[in-house]
This record gives C-alpha cells, structure tokens and sequence, in this order.
C-alpha cells in the first residue's frame, strides 16, 4: 500500500486528519490539488496517493518530503489546462487532442512512478531481512561448519577435473617404500634393506599399506570430528574469547584419543568404525609385528639372515597372548595456522602409557598431502634413538626413562621433582641438544594415506605451517588443517606404569599400574584391543559396552587429574616463556654491539 503520511491517531482503518491533499496530475504534468476535508481510507481508492500538509500551508509536502514551491502565475496556467480539459471531458469533441495525450502522459509517469516507489520499498525491505538474517547468522548459528563441507566437496570435484598443483619433489628427498598389492598373505612386507634402515634410522615412510576404501571411511570419521568441533565455535564466541590471555598456542585445531572405542556419551556421533577398521584390519598391525620382530633383535641382520622368516616372528609363538600386539593408544590430530608446536621430545606416558622398558612403533598415518615446502607436517630426528647424547636429551626433556620406578606421588610431586624443563621445551633448556636434533631432521613429501613408521624412542616434532602453505592449505579447507591418525603398538607384555597419572584403566583400578596389557584387558575389560596375530572378536564386542561404562566414568576421574595438574602446568608455561623472553633479550643485545 501507498505509504500515507499522517500525525493524528490511527484507529482501525480510518485515518483522521485536519487536511489531506489529494494529488493529481494536470495535462503539463504538473499537480493539481484538491481539497479533502475528514477524508477516510475507506473512501479512497487504492491507487491513490496522500501526502499530509498541514492546514493554511503555502507549501504542499511530495511523497518525498520535498517543498514544492508554487508560483501564482504557474497555479494560474495549470487551473486553465485543468478547465480545458474538463470541457473536453464534459463533450466538447472541438478540442484538441492534446487532453488525450496530456491524460495518457500523466497516466503513464504516474504509473512508472508507482513502481519505482513498490519497487524500492520491495528492495529496502529485502535488504533488511538479509541483513537481519546476517546478522542472526554470524552471532548465534556456527558458520563455518556447513561452508567448510560445501567447499571442501566442491574443491575436491573441481580438483577431480583440474589436477591439482603440487610443489616438486626435491632431489634429496628421503625413500618412500611402496606396498604392492598381493596375494601370498605369508610373504613379508619388509625385506631385509628396510628393516636394516629401520633399525638404523628408527624410521621408515610406507604407502600402500591401507586400501582406497577404508582410507575414504577414516578420512569421513575424520572430517565427522572436525564438523563437530566447528559447530561448537561460533564468531560471537571467538569475539568474546579474542581478550583472554594464553600463556601459548595450541599445538593442534583437534586432538581426540581413543577413537576406536564407540560414544561413551548419548547423541555423540559414532566414527569409530572408519579409526577402528584402519588400526585394527589395514596392513598397518602386520608391518608392525615385523618391525617390532627386528627390533626386538637390536641389531642390523647379518649376512644371510632374513628376519622375515615366519618361523621366527611374533606370529609363531606357542601362545597368542605371548606374541600378541595390542593398540596401547591411538590419537586423531588435526594442524591449523598455529605458530606453537611441541619441541623435539619423545612421548611421555601421557600419550604412550607404558613402562620405559618396552618398545613401541608408532604409526603416523597421513590424511592429507603434506608437501614439505609447505610445513604443517611431521619432522623426525633420524637416528636419535640410539645417538651417544639420547641420554642427555632424555633428562632435558624429563621422559619417561627419567621417572622413578614406582612412578610419581601427586601432581606436586611429578612437576616438582621431575628433571628437564618440560617435554616440549628441549630448545630453550638445552639449545645444544636442540641444534643436534636438529642436525638429523627427515621431512617427508607425504601424500594421503602414507604411513610413517617410528620406534618409540625416536625423537620428534610437529612442523608449523609456512605462508605458503597455509595459503594452499586454506583453498581446501576451512579453516586449513592437515590431519593424521597416530596410533601406538605395543607388544602385550608390555607393563602399565605405576604412580600418579592420567591413565584411565590405572585411575579407575591403581592396582593395574604395574601389571602387563594382556592382564589388564583379562581384568578390567578391552582397553588395549589386541591387534596381532588376529583380532580377539569378544574384545570388539565389548568395546560399546566398555565405552559407556568404564570410559565414561574415567572421564570424570580425568578430568580431576587434569584440574589437578592444571596449576603447575600454568606455572611451568610461565617460567618457559620468561626463558625464551631473556634468550630474546640477550640476542638482542648482542646485536646492538
């Protein structure tokens, strides 16, 4: 409807008023006014337009607001045209044609003139409910969760037609050994080449160990996780989250342990199938079992000597609980823009809960590309398990080999006592140490779906990104993240550690610190799922069961743990970053002399 400008009350439909000034158009396009004295709506037309002046005005007021200043001699030549064409209106067929045209004029700038008016009122109304819906969207709704799904779907189907463009590979870039498909199940994985370079190097990189379709599956249950931690942000929460203070980075954008095992908590997403299909039923548990078998040996093969032969591996022991290998702890992990990474370090018994007197393979699985030239990827110190100062770099770093035997009292105690200046801070408590992990530094060219293969006491590091690959990174993905899958094996008589800890099976029973996986599992149900030489089916039955009861209730006994050891780990962030604020300070000083 026409807008009416009014400054009396309106009361149900009729409009009161002193004065209305109904507008019409004379033959030269100019208006004609008449009149109208307590005029209501209901007695005018629809197509009509009102503007209100007020009574003994010399002005009338347009729809615009605009003051239309009239001349006498101009109202004078509009009443004549008026009266002219009245005549002609009355019968006088005498008349010019100029009525006609003057009528048809007026008609049709009158009309154009309405739907100019409906059309910006249509376009101002419009653009406000965008705008509010905007608005609505940014502060309450998690934006970036459904854009990130629809780009990344959209990026991988164009990437499909366009090959995408991918840094070459450098000349000197370390081996990576390819898996091909076979069908002789009993032939090695391995031959004897690399398992010497394994035992030599502590590392090795293997493709073709997991199948195109469980690689879709773990990459869906993984981008499953990352969707949920997006919906849970939104811009009005970054907003008020932007003034806090942080004491550093966080080194991953999502770090979830345990994703093999179902939700322990209702109405959460159950992704466990695609982790648990890979940890449990890929290649992955087989290469394992026979570097864990050359390891075992601690030493290179001799000439001659194959450590292939199955008569001599995990899989031939009398006893299946004797050579089997279970899952001791797996992680999912994806790396966003974030400067702050973990130093070289070897894994403390947060993430690798076991006595130090057992080795371990960690298998570090590639879910994206990770280019070296574009960082965000996985760094390892070639060798440095077995270097003359692993010791010295061990007691810097305060890992596992430097805890007492019956582990730590409380959290007072471990941070009190504990040596070094923290596992991820080797570069500002001994920048010698550093400089010579450093010195062996293997970056792989890794593309999806690559596993990386290490032993325990191998050391490493997280590599942040460069610009240049956050900017590639950020045309897949919003926001641009690499994500791996490490899972850690170990052999089933490995022993739990004793103590204070954040271990869930040790907090909910402190009787099982001490004791080996297979007893653990017989005891307090499947927390390490065995892996090798088969699966134990009754385990994998368990695993909802287990997750709903033991694992929800050791997440209660966690989290007492972590607010425990919240404080000093505060303190410990503190004291790290004064060291690295004076280290600057001196660099500094230097500089200027």
């Amino acid at each position: 409807m026409p807008p009416i400008h009014q400054s009396e009350e309106v009361m149900g439909s009729n409009v009161v008023a002193d004065t209305y000034q109904l507008r019409s158009k004379g033959p030269n396009n100019e208006a004609s006014l008449m009149n109208l004295s307590c005029a209501t709506t209901e007695n005018l037309s629809k197509d009509t337009r009102i503007d209100y002046a007020p009574p003994f005005s010399d002005s009338v007021l347009s729809g615009g607001g605009r003051e239309d200043e009239r001349s006498e001699k101009d109202n004078e030549n509009e009443n004549e045209n008026a009266k002219d064409c009245d005549d002609y209106r009355d019968g006088d067929k005498d008349k010019d044609e100029k009525c006609k045209i003057s009528d048809n004029d007026d008609d049709q700038v009158e009309d154009q003139k309405k739907k100019k008016d409906n059309a910006f009122d249509w376009i101002l109304s419009e653009y406000t409910v965008v705008f509010i819906t905007i608005l609505a969207w940014i502060i309450c709704q998690p934006p970036e969760a459904a854009v990130w799904k629809f780009r990344t779907t959209a990026i991988a189907y164009v990437s499909s037609l366009v090959p995408a463009s991918r840094p070459a590979t450098p000349p000197d870039a370390p081996p990576i050994y390819t898996i091909t498909p076979f069908f002789d199940n009993n032939a090695p994985l391995f031959n004897k080449t690399v398992l010497s370079n394994f035992l030599s190097d502590g590392v090795i990189a293997v493709r073709g160990l997991i199948s195109s379709e469980a690689l879709d599956a773990l990459d869906e249950a993984a981008d499953a996780i990352v969707y949920e931690k997006v919906d849970k942000e939104t811009y009005f929460k970054r907003f008020l989250n932007m003034g806090r203070r942080r004491l550093h980075g966080k080194q991953f954008y999502v770090s979830r342990t345990m994703t093999i095992f179902p939700p322990a908590e209702e109405g959460e997403r159950d992704v466990s199938a695609g982790f648990r299909n890979v940890a449990l039923r890929s290649l992955v548990p087989r290469a394992v079992a026979e570097l864990l078998a050359a390891e075992g040996r601690s030493r290179p093969p001799a000439e001659g000597e194959d450590f292939n032969d199955s008569s001599k591996g995990p899989a031939a022991s009398s006893s299946d609980e004797d050579s089997a290998i279970r899952l001791l702890r797996d992680i999912f992990l994806a790396k966003d823009g974030d400067t702050y990474i973990c130093g070289w370090h070897v894994d403390d018994t947060g993430y690798w809960p076991s006595a130090p007197d057992f080795p371990g393979i960690n298998a570090w699985i590639a879910l994206d590309d990770m280019p070296s030239a574009y960082g965000g990827g996985f760094a390892l110190s070639v060798g440095s398990h077995k270097a003359e100062w692993a010791p010295a770099a061990h007691r810097a770093t305060g890992s596992t080999r430097t805890f007492p035997v019956n582990g730590w009292k409380d959290a007072e105690d471990m941070f009190r006592n504990r040596q070094g200046g923290g596992t991820c801070n080797i570069n500002t408590t001994s920048p010698t140490l550093h400089a010579k992990l450093e010195s062996r530094k293997r970056v792989y060219e890794i593309k999806r779906g690559d596993v990386i293969l290490h032993t325990r006491w191998l050391f490493h590091r997280t590599i942040p990104f460069k610009p240049r690959g956050l900017q590639a990174a950020t045309k897949s993905r919003v926001p641009p993240l690499y994500r791996r899958y490490s899972v850690r094996y170990v052999p089933g008589t490995t022993v739990l550690p004793k103590g204070f800890g954040t271990e869930m099976s040790i907090l909910l029973d402190p009787d099982v610190g001490g004791k080996t996986l297979n007893d653990a599992c017989a005891s307090g149900g499947p927390w390490y799922p065995r892996v090798w030489p088969a699966v134990d089916k009754n385990e994998l039955i368990a695993l909802e069961k287990h997750s709903q009861t033991k694992i929800r209730e050791g997440r209660g006994k966690l989290a007492e743990v972590q607010a425990e050891m919240r404080p000093f780990l505060e303190a410990l962030a503190l004291k790290n970053k004064a060291k690295q604020a004076k280290k600057a300070g001196v660099g500094r000083g230097r500089n200027r002399k």
